[in-house]
């Protein structure tokens, strides 16, 4: 299977001022006259649990693929800061060597964090659907992976799903220390409505974070791309422009030794892995899948309005522009201090969704991040999840192997 790493297209850097990521706004959207009335929610809920419940066939039939998936080495509750309260589930998955039996097992070690979001529309799927890809990230990284198990729609439409996200990151930046984690290192990951959610939640902790600053009146902290946070020293180089005087392995260090010392210090979210994700809910879907060369692959218009219908409730007043929808409308600064510096963004040839992450891959390059973009060739949306109880997807293994081995890099700093 191979791979391409040039985006087609690109787009111009937003400059606009937008909400601020807790603000909600009126739709940019007019009513299309040719579409059929909205669904009430009681309707759309039962139609997520039919879906939901044939996916889990589906993908019951794909955990039996060799090589079998692990199960989660523990499960913790943890409480969410929305209304209504309730508790999420983050699913554990820990290296061999966390084990205090292992002979490799070192105490005083502090491991990099991995947080994934499952894909599903925001309406199907669980946190336990990528114990694959966590598989994975442990073969290649000696790191501790978590899988948010966040509130989905119908039942708890946008922004829920983001603010679970990000009260999973706070929890653990809070609680790293008892878990044994680094919270100077922390990368996000997720697929579809899960990559979705590895930016927009990074979006609203560089919100917390800068809003936490200013109420004890430490200034205005970003994440990972903040200099401050990083260790990175910038200087003006010829031409105007920025370089770096400090390496990634010394911004590394920089970061877990601060972390160590500070108990309370905010987890530090070096990377962003992102595979074919949703980032501009101002396209229909109508207008998505021109863009595919091959329809027949792209996802079903029974499962992407549900998606959207219950995600994005018709009746809301909800700007589709907003950066925890559509992280590719955030405007540049917002994107410059709340985005960590490496990214990495995986699409499908013949995917709807692929014109649009290669926009946002572009436009972030032009931001100044490390982005490594790489298109999956001759395949549709999700292309790693098809059910086969036999064999896994096509070049699954090879593509994840690429992908854990760039994280590595990062959170590693080599």
């Amino acid at each position: 299977m191979a791979t391409t790493t040039t985006p087609s297209t690109s787009t111009t850097p937003s400059t606009s001022t937008t909400p601020s990521p807790s603000t909600t706004t009126t739709s940019t959207q007019a009513p299309n006259p040719s579409h059929p009335p909205p669904r009430s929610r009681w309707n759309l809920w039962i139609q997520a649990q039919i879906w939901r419940t044939l996916m889990q066939l589906g993908l019951s039939l794909h955990k039996l693929a060799p090589p079998r998936p692990p199960s989660p080495s523990f499960v913790r509750l943890i409480p969410t800061t929305t209304t209504p309260a309730s508790t999420i589930a983050l699913l554990f998955y820990v290296p061999p060597s966390y084990s205090p039996t292992s002979p490799t097992h070192n105490p005083a070690k502090r491991y990099p964090t991995v947080l994934t979001f499952h894909g599903g529309g925001f309406t199907l799927g669980s946190a336990a659907d990528d114990a694959r890809f966590a598989a994975a990230l442990m073969a290649h990284l000696d790191a501790v992976v978590v899988a948010v198990e966040y509130r989905r729609a119908p039942e708890f439409p946008f922004p829920t799903a983001v603010e679970d996200g990000a009260d999973a990151v706070m929890w653990l930046g809070r609680e790293a220390e008892g878990f044994r984690l680094d919270r100077g290192r922390v990368g996000l990951g997720g697929f579809s409505a899960g990559g979705n959610l590895a930016f927009t939640v990074a979006l609203a902790v560089g919100e917390r974070v800068r809003v936490e600053a200013e109420m004890v009146g430490e200034g205005t902290v970003g994440v990972a791309s903040a200099d401050e946070a990083t260790g990175r020293e910038r200087v003006v180089g010829g031409e105007g422009k920025t370089v770096e005087k400090r390496t990634r392995r010394a911004a590394v260090t920089q970061s877990t030794s601060s972390s160590a010392h500070n108990a309370n210090a905010p987890p530090t979210i070096l990377a962003i892995l992102s595979f074919y994700p949703g980032l501009d809910y101002t396209l229909t879907r109508s207008q998505r899948a021109s863009t595919c060369t091959r329809p027949d692959l792209t996802v079903s218009p029974v499962l992407t309005s549900l998606f959207d219908e219950s995600y994005i409730p018709p009746s809301s007043s909800i700007n589709l522009t907003h950066p925890l929808l559509s992280p590719s409308h955030a405007p540049s600064p917002l994107l410059t201090h709340s985005l960590p510096d490496d990214i990495m963004l995986i699409t499908c040839e013949h995917d709807m969704l692929r014109a649009e992450a290669e926009r946002f891959a572009e436009r972030l390059r032009g931001l100044g991040k490390r982005v490594r973009y790489s298109m999956v060739e001759g395949v549709g949306h999700a292309w790693d999840r098809r059910p086969n109880m036999w064999q896994e997807g096509e070049g699954v293994g090879v593509v994840y192997g690429e992908v854990c081995e760039a994280l590595r890099g990062v959170l590693e700093g080599v």
